[in-house]
């Protein structure tokens, strides 16, 4: 445990299209751009640093006229009295746009634009460097370690951000450099092993073929999946995620079919290096 952390938080599902918000959609940087730009880094021996935004959603404005009841145990003036926001809160579902909003204006200032194929990588030509945003995860990468540093100092003005150093731990996905090689691992070890502890398959044997050929599906027979014994779906979603940023070769999955009351099936891999 690095912290311990407490928040107050909106009752954003209490808010009404139209009224309380409009927008919600705020971009992050695409997987394939963080790989592309691993790759860049990789091959011109560059600087890649981290910051971490603190309580980022707290910095965006709101373009509402947003109230919100006092919390539990603060009550000031009455139980009539409410509380005027000024600015973004967690819970809000425009709150991740209002942050977005805000880091854009911020980045415009000290020179970045964001890229066309991407909304999530910024782009200074002046301080000849990248920004990949991942909500309040921001990358740094650069040539020039000065840069880096002026980079921080600019942000960290505007915002109350951690300097976590040399890029390490992003995503979950932990970064290993080998510079002299010009060679960079990503792996997600720690990620697949709370996987494969979550549901039963730390004793899962692997197998060539997922499925008997034999066996055919129909959408009308059969009962619905009871997803409390068989958490299926939370399953695919974890995998899809590891298929997207490090492990490609997992993304054929399938469930192997036992009877009612059986342990929790076991997913299998395809491919050469299946496990």
């Amino acid at each position: 445990v690095d912290r311990f952390k407490a928040r107050l938080v909106a009752k954003g599902f209490k808010q009404r299209k139209g009224i309380d918000f409009d927008e919600v959609y705020a971009p992050v940087g695409k997987f394939s751009t963080l790989r592309t730009l691993f790759a860049k880094v990789t091959a011109e021996d560059m600087e890649l640093h981290q910051l971490d935004v603190k309580t980022a959603f707290l910095n965006g404005y709101l373009e509402e006229d947003l109230w919100i009841e006092q919390p539990p145990g603060y009550k000031e003036g009455g139980p009539d009295m409410a509380c005027h926001l000024k600015k973004s809160l967690y819970g809000l579902k425009q709150a991740p746009r209002a942050w977005h909003a805000r880091l854009h204006e911020e980045l415009d200032k000290i020179g970045f634009k964001a890229s066309q194929g991407d909304p999530g990588l910024y782009i200074s030509k002046g301080l000849k460097a990248y920004l990949l945003i991942y909500v309040d995860d921001i990358l740094i990468a650069s040539k020039n370690m000065r840069n880096v540093k002026r980079i921080k100092d600019l942000l960290q003005q505007a915002f109350d951000a951690r300097d976590l150093g040399e890029a390490s731990y992003f995503l979950g996905i932990s970064i290993t450099r080998d510079r002299g090689s010009k060679t960079t691992k990503l792996s997600l070890e720690r990620m697949t092993k709370e996987i494969v502890e979550t549901y039963g398959l730390t004793d899962g044997k692997t197998k060539g073929v997922p499925l008997s050929p034999s066996i055919k599906l129909a959408k009308e027979e059969g009962d619905m999946l009871d997803k409390e014994a068989y958490p299926y779906s939370q399953l695919v979603g974890s995998l899809m995620y590891l298929a997207a940023t490090t492990r490609p070769d997992i993304v054929e999955v399938c469930l192997t079919l036992l009877p009612s009351g059986a342990r929790p099936p076991s997913i299998y891999t395809v491919g050469p290096s299946s496990s």
